[in-house]
């Protein structure tokens, strides 16, 4: 999301605020997914596998992270598309981390297959999910006020905020639920699954299991705590709240983390430059063999002349 929900009595130094929690949540965030886009694109992962998820995520947290506040003044009509984009990538990052719950459900099912034989409706429906959010923003105006290069949703403190339960509570709520049920689900099932595995494999297991729905919690928990709160008469000032609907940004930097840093990329990544190393290598064997071969053909005079010493040698 490229806003905050403003209150009538908002901040004087609010622009301030969201600058820099705006940076803070941000940049790392688009460091992390264009790191990860890279390695896979690198390594020619991004087709094979889970690794298809991961390539879309990330690709979904760069949207939802870019910085197109710095470099495009709010407007009406800037705030629309920036905010589109925002929400474009926000919905699919949620939609992603879910599917990704949904396959480790299936895997511990032992239900592999569905990956690569329904991963083309996986795409299809990430293409159309985000497409109601953005056009109930622009029908109803959700970001009606500007100020720096942000935009904002003034909120009313006397009445329910249907807009923002829709806008920005909802969507993380159904990532939440549906990514804790097929979790939890699996759990049932990971006995089965890592009984003949081995540690590290179980380890690894394990870790996948805690660690992404406690990246969507981590990231979204407290912004729906904060609403929840606004809610029932409990007032939060805007300098806090700005930070914490901020929060959410560190999804993609927290993904890039566990995704980018894991032990097998890391000795993927190891594997690739040693064989670029040894293929440059061999290449600069190889020319300076031919550079050998070039001088020999091109003066032939130099090689009879030692032939003919030789042979003057011999007689004497």
């Amino acid at each position: 999301m490229s806003s905050a929900i403003l209150t009538e009595s908002s901040a004087p130094g609010l622009e301030r605020i969201q600058t820099l929690s705006y940076l803070i949540s941000t940049v790392p965030s688009l460091i992390g997914s264009i790191f990860i886009i890279a390695v896979l694109v690198l390594l020619k992962a991004y087709s094979k596998g889970l690794n298809r998820i991961v390539f879309f995520l990330s690709v979904s947290d760069l949207l939802f992270s870019l910085p197109l506040e710095f470099f495009v003044p709010a407007t009406e009509t800037s705030c629309i598309i920036t905010s589109g984009i925002h929400y474009y990538g926000l919905i699919n990052s949620l939609y992603w981390s879910s599917v990704f719950a949904f396959i480790f459900l299936k895997i511990t099912k032992k239900s592999q297959e569905i990956l690569e034989s329904k991963f083309k409706y996986f795409l299809a429906i990430s293409a159309v999910i985000p497409l109601p959010w953005i056009i109930f923003f622009i029908w109803t105006n959700y970001f009606d006020r500007q100020i720096g290069g942000f935009c904002y949703h003034t909120g009313t403190e006397s009445t329910f905020e249907y807009k923002v339960l829709f806008m920005s509570v909802l969507p993380p709520i159904v990532a939440l639920i549906a990514t804790v049920y097929c979790y939890l689900r699996g759990f049932l099932q990971l006995k089965k699954f890592v009984k003949a595995s081995t540690t590290e494999a179980r380890s690894l297991n394990f870790m996948a299991l805690f660690v992404f729905p406690l990246i969507l919690v981590f990231c979204w928990l407290p912004y729906i705590v904060a609403y929840v709160l606004d809610q029932v008469g409990v007032s939060i000032p805007d300098e806090y709240k700005v930070p914490i609907i901020h929060l959410s940004k560190l999804q993609g930097f927290l993904n890039a983390i566990f995704y980018g840093l894991s032990a097998s990329v890391r000795r993927a990544l190891k594997e690739h430059f040693a064989r670029v190393c040894v293929r440059r290598q061999t290449k600069q064997v190889e020319e300076s063999l031919l550079e050998s071969e070039e001088r020999k053909t091109t003066n032939p005079a130099d090689s009879s002349h030692v032939h003919l010493s030789v042979d003057s040698n011999t007689q004497a």
